[in-house]
This record gives C-alpha cells, sequence and structure tokens, in this order.
C-alpha cells in the first residue's frame, strides 16, 4: 500500500515544478505566435491599424473560401491567425496568415 508520505511528497513535487514553460508553448505545438503572424500583416499587407486579431480553425471548404483551387496543397492545416486592420491608404482589410506557415497567407479586402 502506498504510504501517505509519499503521496503527499509526490504532489509537492508536482506542485512546484509545474507541467510547462509558459514562454515556450508556441513550441510544444509547433505554430507561430501571434506576433509573427502580425508581422507578416504588416510587412505583407502594410497594415498599419490592427482591430483585431485571433486564432481560428476554418471549418469551411478552404477552396471556396479563399477562391484559391491549390490552397489545400498549400496548406498544411486548416488554422489561421486572422488580423483585421486597416491598411496605410485607410482600406479596410482582413489578413490570413496560415498557423503552420507564415509564407501562406491571403489577404482579403473589404468593399
Amino acid at each position: 500500500m502506498i504510504s501517505k508520505k509519499w503521496i503527499i511528497t509526490m504532489l509537492l513535487i508536482l506542485a512546484l515544478t509545474g507541467c510547462s514553460n509558459l514562454e515556450k508553448q508556441g513550441d510544444v505545438v509547433g505554430g507561430i505566435s501571434d506576433k509573427e503572424a502580425l508581422k507578416v500583416a504588416k510587412e505583407k499587407a502594410e497594415i498599419t491599424k490592427v482591430k483585431s486579431e485571433e486564432l481560428k480553425n476554418l471549418e469551411v471548404d478552404l477552396d471556396k473560401f479563399f477562391d484559391d483551387p491549390k490552397l489545400m496543397e498549400k496548406s498544411p492545416c486548416p488554422v489561421y491567425w486572422i488580423i483585421k486592420g486597416v491598411d496605410k491608404k485607410g482600406k479596410s482589410l482582413t489578413v490570413y496568415v496560415n498557423y503552420k506557415k507564415p509564407d501562406i497567407y491571403y489577404i482579403k479586402n473589404k468593399k
């Protein structure tokens, strides 16, 4: 039978050591951070003012969503950072940056 002393010792060890490092959680799951996605949006879409940003699993047919017939071949996963903002000309736009590969991004202008 397991003694109370052993159980208390194990609980203290688990409580004091923790299970993860919050700064390295992005590395564990293998995706880009919001800061990296924002950098892509600023460089590629020239966003000057960010209104919102969110990480979202796009549960739709990506080919129809982005009007790109080869999207499924390029995209490693349907999870995207969605950054809404305004460019330097004052146009509202939305930038979709792939969570696994930041070189896969899409820019949609609001009409």
